[in-house]
């Protein structure tokens, strides 16, 4: 699976998507200046503003590494792992830690650095963000994972979950599920999926992207909306909710 993330071209995968970024981003230029201006209003000055940002960064680095550090308890799951970070001390610490990663992104956000929550403009960013690299990704590797650092795994993934059997077969992604009751077992969950990559996937989150570029929502109902179309002839299946 995401043993295949492990690939030589790294340079020119961050070069390649710098260029794809480039024109979209400059669209948001304005909101990243907004929210850089309104958090500056929060503090009294900029070195209060600076120890928070430090603060926060230590705070999300820390998930980060209890997740690398519990995958440390499955042989070979680190190195199937490549990490993308949004600011240079993290990537530091990282390739520090963990010398057996699969790989480490650097893609430097300011934006990104700074406290985000479901809701607001940065999260929204990297809602975006996330859909355009895996629409960026289908078009370079067969098959992936996207995961999110922010969970305990008690089992590995990896090799507890078969994406190739006669459930998921004919499925381009798989997605989590929000839950079992309710509404929510109709809804996919957009922290953890798996991509077959073709045409039609990358088209899939290529209109996801698009979609969360112009409009205020969160990506997984993006995404379940177009599951539901079949959008681009997408087949999504979803893990039972356990």
């Amino acid at each position: 699976m995401m043993r295949q993330l492990r690939f030589r071209f790294i340079h020119l995968a961050i070069l390649l998507i710098s260029i794809l970024f480039y024109t979209k981003m400059r669209k948001v230029s304005k909101i990243q200046y907004f929210l850089t201006e309104q958090s500056k209003n929060l503090f009294n000055d900029q070195n209060e503003l600076n120890d928070y940002k430090e603060q926060f960064r230590k705070y999300a680095l820390n998930i980060s590494l209890n997740f690398l550090c519990n995958l440390r308890k499955f042989p070979g799951a680190v190195e199937q792992v490549v990490a993308v970070v949004f600011d240079s001390y993290s990537h530091q610490v990282l390739k520090e830690s963990f010398t057996d990663i699969g790989g480490i992104v650097y893609w430097d956000i300011p934006a990104l650095e700074e406290k985000f929550a479901s809701g607001d403009g940065r999260y929204q960013l990297f809602q975006y963000f996330r859909a355009k690299l895996v629409s960026f990704l289908s078009q370079l590797i067969e098959q992936f994972w996207m995961v999110q650092a922010d969970t305990i795994w008690k089992k590995n993934l990896f090799e507890i979950f078969d994406t190739n059997s006669a459930e998921f077969t004919n499925a381009g992604i798989i997605f989590d599920s929000e839950g079992s009751e309710g509404l929510l077992q109709y809804m996919i969950a957009g922290g953890y999926f798996f991509i077959r990559s073709a045409n039609s996937t990358k088209q899939f989150f290529e209109s996801t992207a698009e979609f969360l570029l112009n409009n205020f929502a969160t990506d997984n109902n993006v995404m379940n909306r177009l599951c539901i179309q079949k959008a681009f002839g997408v087949s999504c299946a979803r893990i039972n909710y356990r």
